[in-house]
């Protein structure tokens, strides 16, 4: 093959010693010399079309590493030949722009489906040239990808939304907010994601409103997955929303506030840690950050609600191939569960905590004084550098590592390992991660979550309590960081909540509640004022029902 690729480069004029350092660096050479005789080939010029590679500093090396890294990309390449220069000079264009230009010259729509599927070819061939550079960030592909999938995704509602209203003769704004979640909500989409999104609807809209939410939402839907000449835009899991799949398709804000409130299970309102608001009525954009913050970080995490959701992680990993590494042992899934976990029991007192993306989330918990295995994170963008890279050579969703031996040294090159040593890598690397995960989630963390449970009107009334103090949410984080401390607090509010209700401008008993002080000390302070007849009562009270 080698030899067959300097014939090629010969007869057209190019520079040899370039095209074999160029090889030397490829994921998989004999890929590479098929595709670049078939471009060739789709160019019509290949003198012009050479010396326009070899005008670009290590053109030549960019160009064979995407034909030897990515076949559907390198068919994509066959099938534009003319974007060869996203190649050379990758650039992160304003897609946006780009986007509403094609669209504004596409007759048709159909034709404007086309150009946004044509978009995300433009995207994708610059993203994976910059990302298959060496020393590559890979936190800067997964950022890339999930701008590039909010351009689509807004693009396309836009145009959905033209198309439906146009025939339906519809004169009002699309009622319909669009939110992503799982990678894409956190900005860490990969070559081969699933879009995890959920629909809402605006309260109190007008008669028939619902229905053409609806049919819109499903039209929205075949935008994106339907099948075209250039393929899908993506595909879209819909399971999130509430009630999962028996639920409805766009149901209100309202009904999604009380699901949350009422129904969810834990698990379900920690994915809301990794939910973003799309596209949509900038009203609802609002009202779904106020119910994430409230439902994705409770005030308190229940020990059973701790061991629920680590024993979920377990049969996710039992269940999972070993040579899969999202799910299984040390596979992507840790990290991102020992983040979300730390986030749901600390973020109510610690905002800097509700990032949605996992890296830095696991900076800010560190910050916070929270203990964090640092291999946490390093672990996380290796195991999503070598995701991608197995999704890219073929354009699937796949998390399991080849069984061919071809495969794994393509894979292995990609990465930067010895050509035989994807099994050994790729296991030292899941070996790590595990222990970082599990000296991460251990006793430490359940420990912080040893608060007890509390019913709705307690939460309130606490809530209340806290709310109207100076300084309340330092008196929060204490409670969360101490049982002794919650066990006092949660005490008066399931026993005396009319006592709780006085306390909210009782700062000074309110300490020694928290503190403990109020146990240990039986002398009052002589009264000579109202405030100091009130401060004595009110600790009297509460000593009474402590």
């Amino acid at each position: 093959m080698v030899e067959r690729a300097r014939g090629l480069a010969e007869s057209a004029g190019w520079n040899l010693p370039a095209l074999d350092h160029a090889l030397a660096s490829v994921a998989d050479p004999d890929q590479a010399v098929i595709n670049l005789e078939r471009w060739l080939v789709a160019t019509g010029n290949p003198r012009l079309n050479a010396e326009e590679v070899a005008s670009h500093p290590a053109g030549w090396a960019r160009l064979m590493r995407l034909l030897g890294a990515s076949q559907p990309l390198s068919e994509t390449l066959v099938q534009n030949p003319e974007l060869v220069h996203l190649i050379l000079s990758p650039t992160t264009e304003d897609w946006e722009a780009e986007g509403r230009r094609l669209l504004a010259n596409a007759p048709s729509y159909s034709y404007q489906l086309d150009r946004l599927r044509y978009l995300k070819q433009r995207g994708l061939i610059s993203i994976v040239s910059e990302d298959l550079e060496p020393g590559s960030d890979p936190e800067r592909t997964w950022h890339a990808l999930s701008r590039l999938a909010d351009t689509l995704l807004k693009l396309a509602y836009e145009t959905a939304w033209k198309q439906h209203a146009t025939a339906r003769g519809l004169e009002y704004p699309c009622p319909v907010g669009v939110i992503a979640f799982g990678k894409h909500g956190g900005n860490e989409v990969n070559y081969n994601s699933d879009l995890d999104l959920t629909y809402v609807l605006e309260d109190g809209a007008p008669e028939g409103t619902e229905r053409e939410a609806l049919r819109f939402a499903e039209a929205f839907g075949r935008a994106l997955t339907d099948r075209m000449g250039r393929g899908i835009l993506y595909r879209v899991d819909l399971r999130l929303r509430p009630y999962g799949s028996t639920g409805a398709l766009v149901p209100t804000m309202r009904a999604t506030e009380s699901y949350y409130g009422n129904h969810a299970e834990a698990w379900e309102a920690m994915a809301l840690i990794r939910s973003r608001y799309i596209v949509g009525p900038s009203e609802l954009a609002e009202r779904w950050e106020i119910m994430r913050n409230r439902f994705a970080f409770p005030r308190r995490t229940a020990e059973a609600t701790v061991d629920e959701l680590k024993k979920l992680r377990i049969r996710i990993q039992v269940a999972a191939p070993d040579d899969d590494i999202k799910r299984g042992f040390g596979g992507i899934r840790d990290p991102e569960f020992a983040t979300q976990l730390l986030q749901s029991i600390h973020g109510f007192s610690r905002e800097s905590v509700r990032e949605r993306e996992t890296i830095p989330a696991l900076v800010q918990l560190s910050r916070a004084g929270i203990p964090v295995a640092e291999e946490l994170a390093s672990g996380y963008r290796e195991l999503r550098r070598l995701e991608h890279y197995l999704q890219l050579r073929n354009d699937s969703q796949t998390h399991r590592l080849p069984s061919d031996p071809r495969e794994q040294v393509a894979v292995a090159r990609l990465m930067g390992w010895p050509d035989d040593s994807l099994s050994d890598e790729s296991g030292r690397l899941r070996t790590e991660t595990r222990r970082a995960y599990l000296a991460t989630v251990g006793e430490n963390i359940v420990a912080a979550s040893k608060a007890p449970s509390l019913s709705p009107p307690e939460m309130e009334t606490i809530d209340d309590w806290f709310g109207r103090l100076p300084g309340g949410t330092q008196f929060e984080s204490q409670l969360n960081e101490n049982r002794d401390s919650a066990s006092r607090v949660s005490q008066i509010a399931r026993m005396a909540p009319r006592l709780a209700s006085l306390l909210g401008d009782q700062v000074a008993v309110t300490e020694l509640i928290v503190s403990g002080e109020i146990e240990e000390n039986d002398d009052f302070p002589p009264v000579r004022t109202a405030e100091q007849y009130r401060r004595s009562a009110a600790t009297a009270m509460a000593k009474c029902v402590l």
